[in-house]
């Protein structure tokens, strides 16, 4: 499983590949829901990186063109929002399988 986490190139792919293990539907949906509500918490710039980058899947040097920031800005954006994101799992959900994921993807950048 750590070789196929380490191939993932975007965050949809992540959880796609995470839901092959999920057998209950109505969870995978209430995590979805919860990471999309964390995202939509971001400030609108890291928002828009973190979108682009995890959801889109384009490179730092992508963003940083689209945007007309720095590529060193785009990552360190992405690692804020990565925090954000983890830190709001962790509030909300600090127990549940979707908190424990988020811990190990965003450590794991």
């Amino acid at each position: 499983m750590k070789e196929a986490i380490e191939s993932v190139d975007t965050y949809d792919q992540y959880l796609q590949l995470e839901n092959e293990d999920v057998i209950d539907e109505d969870l995978y949906e209430q995590q979805i829901r919860m990471i999309h509500q964390a995202v939509e918490k971001l400030p609108k710039k890291k928002r828009e990186v973190f979108k682009l980058c995890r959801i889109e899947g384009r490179s730092a040097d992508e963003v940083a063109k689209i945007m007309g920031i720095s590529s060193h800005s785009v990552k360190d954006y992405l690692k804020q929002s990565n925090r954000a994101i983890k830190d709001y799992i962790q509030n909300e959900a600090p127990y549940t399988a979707l908190g424990l994921l988020v811990i190990f993807y965003t450590e794991h950048l």
